[in-house]
């Protein structure tokens, strides 16, 4: 089944119990008597157990008396009822819009994630480039110096230290 069908289900059932004024609780025949196209008892019972471990409804059980011809006979009746939890969560936002702000944060967040990557490797392509530019600019002054020693030493008439002494090094 569907997320969405359910969360719309738990919204169905949770906005139903919250409409309820008069009178404020209802068993889960009555309540699936009334949201008899929305669902069945035994689906009903699993999402109400939901509302109820998510602090949006609870029950009461109850003794009910009724007599017969055969006699006076007791049942127990469990009956639902919204908290003040579940009506606040109604009025804000509900099941469905709840998973809708999730699944937007969530899309977000890998778009966020999406974006730091391509920024760390544009980042990380442009320290290559200056390091590049860095080796290369280094070259080219590491010639200019060369140049400049070379006409330095010829002009001053020192050009044997720079013909000689590098050969007496070998």
């Amino acid at each position: 089944m569907d997320k969405n069908v359910l969360l719309q289900k738990l919204d169905s059932v949770l906005i139903y119990l919250e409409k309820q004024k008069q009178p404020p609780i209802k068993s889960i025949g009555e309540i699936s008597k009334d949201l008899v196209s929305l669902t069945n008892e035994s689906e009903l019972l699993l999402i109400l157990n939901k509302l109820i471990s998510d602090g949006y409804a609870q029950f009461e059980d109850r003794q009910i008396f009724y007599e017969d011809e055969e006699g006076e006979y007791s049942s127990k009746v469990r009956y639902y009822i919204i908290t003040f939890d579940g009506r606040f969560f109604v009025l804000t936002s509900g099941y469905a819009k709840e998973n809708e702000l999730i699944s937007y944060k969530d899309a977000r967040l890998n778009t966020l994630e999406v974006d730091k990557i391509k920024g760390e490797k544009s980042i990380k392509n442009l320290t290559v480039w200056i390091a590049a530019g860095t080796c290369i600019a280094g070259i080219y002054y590491i010639i200019e110096i060369y140049k400049e020693l070379h006409l330095f030493f010829h002009r001053h008439g020192l050009y044997w230290i720079w013909e000689v002494v590098p050969q007496k090094l070998r």
